[in-house]
Order: structure tokens, then sequence, then C-alpha cells
């Protein structure tokens, strides 16, 4: 990041594009969004927070985190055995939708998310949810 800050002062005195766009400005609030993402404390809240939207999913498994633990450069959650979403494939996560979707989710759901015929061919998380 140092010499990325050097570089771009160097643009924004020695070029127009770089007084146009003020590029260490715009490095600077690159490193402060990446320092902010990459805080894991950050990460177990998010964690908890998705534990408290999934109940009643049975199917949904989120690790806990814990808090006591975790620092800004380490997550400690709980160990789940399982099969993460992501590796099932797109045809096996809109089958789960269709069968498995709660009916009455939301008050945006239009199509029901069931089994049956409705006007969205496959029900995902954006039309259920």
């Amino acid at each position: 990041m140092e010499v990325l800050a050097d570089l771009t002062s160097f643009l924004d005195k020695h070029t127009e594009t770089g007084r146009r766009f003020g590029l260490a400005q715009l490095l600077e609030e690159f490193r402060k969004a990446l320092v902010d993402e990459l805080d894991y404390r950050r990460e177990a809240d998010n964690l908890t927070r998705m534990r408290e939207l999934v109940v009643g999913h049975d199917l949904i498994v989120v690790p806990e985190a814990f808090a006591d633990l975790t620092t800004s450069k380490v997550l400690a959650m709980e160990f789940v055995e399982g099969k993460k979403v992501t590796d099932l494939g797109p045809l096996a996560g809109s089958t789960w939708m269709a069968l498995r979707w709660p009916t009455n989710s939301s008050p945006r759901t239009s199509t029901g998310c069931s089994s049956k015929a409705s006007s969205t061919p496959t029900p995902t998380p954006a039309t259920c949810w």
C-alpha cells in the first residue's frame, strides 16, 4: 500500500489524470474499506446475524462465532460438518429452493415458492425472499 500511495501522490502532482481524479484520495478510501472488510470481528458479527436470520430453517447451518476468541485478525468459530451451498451446483440449489423454501417467508413472496407450477419457472432467493 505504501508503494501505491507514493505512486498515486506522484501521479496527482505530475499528471492531469491524477489531478482530475485525486488518485491518492481514492487509494486512501480503498485502503480504509479494505481494512474494514478484513476485520474478522465484523465477520463474526455477520455470522451471528446470519444465524439469527436462518433460525427455523433446518437445512441451513451457520457456524457460531466465538466473540471472546475472535480478534481483528483471527476468526474463531465452531466446526460444522456438511456440504457448502456453493458445492451443490445450480440445479441442486434451485431444486432445494423449490421444495423447501417457506411459503410465507415474506410479504414480497409472489410465487408461493412451492414445488407446484407458478409464474416463475424456478424459484430463487430473489423471487422467494
